[in-house]
């Protein structure tokens, strides 16, 4: 998603520098971000499914 966005869309779309304009402290936040963003949602995933008696997660 990183890759995709902020390396190759935003910077294309003129929303953000071009990615070797940018410091590297500004890639290093945005790694981590997407890191600990995609890890929160495995989380909740796996705590819902652990938490389902029936084991079929659905949507109401």
């Amino acid at each position: 998603m990183w890759v995709a966005w902020h390396v190759i869309l935003m910077p294309a779309l003129g929303t953000v520098p071009a990615p070797w304009d940018q410091p590297w402290t500004e890639h290093f936040s945005e790694i981590f971000g997407h890191i600990v963003w995609a890890w929160s949602i495995a989380a909740t995933v796996y705590f819902l499914i652990a938490k389902d008696k029936s084991k079929t997660l659905e949507n109401f």
